[in-house]
């Protein structure tokens, strides 16, 4: 069982939803004023999970980013700033020349992709006329960002680095990299690869989500029925 509650960071107001099957149920939700402290969250969290076997706590601020943070009682699973949960109509990244001049990701990952070639990040947008090799390294590592990364920096960075890359290009390489980067099974990496399809390619994104409805992961499922109507 799951118990799931969302802090409205911008009228401090929390909506709790209890649901035996761990289903985000919409028309459920229930907004009543509840915590003023974080102390006071954390110890509805930590009831929470005394009686339940993870609890999702998902804080939403002012602009409508939501954060999502799942506690078992081994510990924090997944945290990590997402947008808006499944939708296809994320706000896109900041141009990368932006996002990498943000210390200290930003130049954390320019020096990532300078360990592949020296001219990156810079010749991302010709990295069709790099050695293949080269290509598909950059664009794994860029994924590896978008998809695997628990940070908003980092995954606003991998987001924009893909998209500073040829589209055509992209569509072309894409879909093989990522099947060889990423967990199509794990509903993380595979909610985020359909956000970044959602950017990059309607079609593409198409399928994506009609791959992803067969995984034998029901939230992998769950993540590909999200799209389903914006693909």
């Amino acid at each position: 069982m799951k118990a799931r509650f969302s802090l409205i960071f911008a009228d401090v107001r929390t909506g709790i939803v209890l649901d035996a099957a761990g289903a985000w149920n919409t028309s459920s939700v229930r907004f009543e004023p509840a915590f003023h402290t974080l102390s006071e969250a954390i110890a509805e969290k930590n009831r929470l999970l005394a009686a339940f076997d993870s609890t999702e706590v998902t804080v939403v601020d002012a602009t409508g980013e939501i954060e999502t943070v799942v506690y078992t009682r081994a510990g924090i699973r997944r945290a990590g700033m997402v947008g808006k949960p499944g939708r296809a109509d994320l706000p896109r990244p900041a141009p990368l020349a932006t996002l990498l001049a943000s210390d200290p990701y930003g130049p954390r990952f320019a020096a990532r992709l300078r360990a592949i070639a020296p001219t990156l990040p810079e010749d991302l947008r010709s990295i069709d006329q790099l050695d293949p090799e080269v290509g598909r390294a950059a664009i794994a590592c860029a994924l590896g960002y978008a998809c695997q990364a628990q940070h908003i920096a980092n995954i606003s960075l991998g987001r924009a680095a893909l998209l500073d890359a040829p589209r055509a290009w992209l569509l072309r390489t894409l879909p093989d990299i990522a099947r060889a980067t990423l967990d199509f099974a794990d509903s993380w990496e595979a909610r985020r690869l359909l956000e970044v399809a959602s950017f990059v390619d309607a079609a593409l994104l198409r399928s994506l989500v009609g791959e992803l409805q067969s995984s034998t992961n029901p939230e992998v499922r769950e993540a590909a029925s999200d799209f389903e109507h914006s693909a």
